[in-house]
């Protein structure tokens, strides 16, 4: 029985995928955006949805559990809902649609969807599931005897709603001859990238917000409530405040919703490989919009990728966006000191904001970056950053004046109210190699008194803190995490000699199978088996002996156009495939596992 019930979910799951996925249409224009109405919640379309499923199955091998024929599931569950086994009438090439509607603090919203057909008569034709046409154009659709949805034809597509209401006035509304529809609302340049994608899905951050902000609101209360007085008894012991965290990530929130416009997210299956890109579009005139705008203030071009090396949990490169960064750590700062309870004009965090720009603006935009995964030791993660300094002496400085102010800082109490105490040392000259001075860093970290498992886990993962060794070489600032000295020498010797001009392999095949990757302003790599590696030594459940060898990576390119961010991330079918192999493996070292022994009784129980 268990296993029939997950073959059902994992069925729904595909369905529901189909139903906001897409394939190849011989359509000139995304038709169906010119029925579904502007002021949508939300909206999920389909192109060619047979098509789409027999490219979710290519993908899928390998990777589902179990063989699954998802344009099957799709036609199957159509012609059941709609008495109909051969589909006649319906256009199964078309353009399928899911949309909902809502008004403020309405629950729950209203959903509809559009069916692309050749012919209404045929679909309508009474059968054990549909009706006849009302006098309305209304045919009940039924479902054990009892009417479950309501469908009416509007232009070329079958509209279905759950209340007869709802579909006699959406179907009236739709058919009007000045419609307002997401076709006009979205603009020609929007109209286009979704036309082109195969798989789009459309959210209204605004709409969103007025809707469901209030009632989220009050559910983030209550949480906190419950969280604060949970953990009560145990305040001592726990690493942060769980009711500091909620209203952190609510507060993060509604900024988003309050500052968002759009949320549109497409994607391309094919056999071996799934891109996703996801849109952010903020709304004109807030501060959001004011980060997310590219304001290019260097012309020199990052030739620091030869710097990275494969075999890294994650590698990136990239080019700063000085206007953009000044006032995203600005609008950081104000958000933890109001997290924190203080005036963000207050003098001293006026100070970190200011200092904070300074720094930015002593760098001159190219950048590097790579995370190393360091099993059995603590932190298990090693860093190394390379990134190019414009201005050594203003670099210096702020450095220096950070360690200064750095304890009672907003930044210091934010720390402490996310369960840390911290502490930031910076020595200059502690070492000298060939010449060039290295200077040190050391930010301490201790999670609450240790006494709470949570505390353990996060101390057992950092240690004390990390240690950081850099210098300033030929207008490069380079940056390693290593205790062995011979890191930074490496990385000294490599910018004497010149940056190397190869970049790692791994890196060139991320360029590869991402588009419009010269475009981007940040690319990276991210391996998420040697994430586990590098994990593996601090889990509860100790899971050595897990050595799967992953011959690809996930990649995520990221660019600021204009007031929104736009983050394509591809998915080679081989490296989730190989998470797969992981997950599998890690499942059967759990079930090795001997059961912990029952502890004797104690005196008096």
């Amino acid at each position: 029985m268990l296993l029939r019930e997950k073959r059902v979910v994992l069925a729904a799951v595909l369905v529901v995928i189909c139903i906001c996925a897409g394939g190849y249409s011989a359509e000139p224009n995304d038709q169906v955006l010119k029925v579904v109405p502007a002021d949508v919640l939300f909206c999920a379309r389909v192109k060619n949805l047979e098509y789409t499923a027999s490219m979710i199955d290519q993908f899928a091998v390998g990777i589902s559990p179990m063989p699954l024929a998802t344009s099957m599931i799709v036609r199957t569950q159509l012609a059941g809902m709609l008495g109909n086994p051969e589909l006649a009438g319906v256009n199964m090439a078309g353009s399928f649609a899911v949309f909902a509607t809502a008004e403020p603090n309405q629950t729950i919203p209203d959903i509809y969807m559009l069916i692309p057909i050749t012919d209404y008569s045929r679909i309508v034709e009474p059968n054990t599931n549909v009706g006849k046409p009302d006098a309305n154009g209304i045919s009940a659709i039924m479902l054990e005897g009892r009417p479950n949805k309501f469908m009416t034809k509007v232009g070329g597509f079958a509209l279905l709603a759950r209340e007869y209401g709802k579909c006699l006035w959406m179907g009236k509304s739709l058919s009007a001859a000045n419609a307002a529809t997401l076709f006009i609302a979205l603009g020609p340049v929007e109209v286009k990238q979704a036309d082109g994608d195969l798989i789009w899905a459309y959210g209204n951050i605004q709409k969103a917000s007025k809707t469901y902000w209030p009632l989220l609101l009050g559910q983030i209360e209550q949480l906190k409530k419950t969280m604060q007085k949970s953990s009560e008894p145990n305040k001592a012991g726990m690493a942060m405040d769980p009711a500091f965290i909620i209203d952190m990530y609510g507060r993060l929130a509604k900024t988003l919703l309050d500052e968002g416009k759009t949320l549109t997210i497409a994607t391309s299956p094919k056999p071996d490989l799934l891109l996703v890109k996801t849109t952010f579009k903020a709304l004109p005139g807030t501060d959001t919009a004011g980060i997310l705008t590219a304001e290019g203030t260097t012309s020199r071009k990052n030739d620091l990728g030869g710097f990275l090396e494969d075999g890294a949990v994650m590698n990136c490169v990239g080019q700063m966006n000085h206007p953009s960064m000044r006032k995203m750590n600005a609008k950081f700062i104000d958000l933890t000191a109001q997290m924190v309870g203080r005036d963000p004009n207050a003098d001293d965090v006026v100070k970190i904001k200011k200092l904070s720009a300074d720094m930015t603006n002593s760098y001159e935009g190219p950048f590097a970056f790579s995370m190393s995964g360091e099993p059995n030791v603590k932190p298990p993660f090693g860093y190394k950053y390379v990134m190019a300094i414009k201005d050594v002496n203003g670099f210096n400085k702020v450095t220096d004046e950070f360690t200064r102010i750095w304890s009672g800082s907003v930044i210091d109490e934010f720390m402490k109210k996310m369960g840390m105490e911290t502490t930031f040392t910076v020595k200059h000259g502690v070492d000298n190699y060939k010449g060039t001075s290295i200077d040190s860093m050391s930010f301490g970290m201790k999670w609450g008194d240790g006494n709470s498992p949570e505390s353990q886990m996060l101390n057992n993962m950092y240690g004390e803190g990390i240690n950081y060794r850099w210098a300033i070489v030929k207008g490069l600032w380079i940056c390693t995490t290593a205790d062995d000295a011979n890191a930074i020498y490496k990385m000294i010797d490599q910018v004497q000699a010149g940056a190397p001009a190869t970049v790692c392999s791994e890196m060139q095949k991320a360029k590869g199978i991402m588009p419009d990757v010269n475009n981007s302003d940040v690319l990276v790599t991210y391996n998420y088996l040697r994430l586990f590696k590098a994990m593996a030594g601090i889990m509860p459940v100790p899971m050595q002996g897990i050595n799967i060898t992953s011959k690809s990576n996930l990649v995520f390119a990221a660019r600021v156009r204009s007031g929104s961010v736009t983050v394509d991330i591809a998915m080679p079918k081989e490296h989730l495939v190989e998470m797969m192999m992981q997950q599998q493996m890690q499942q059967k070292m759990q079930k090795q596992q001997p059961a912990p022994l029952a502890q004797p009784n104690q005196p008096g129980e």
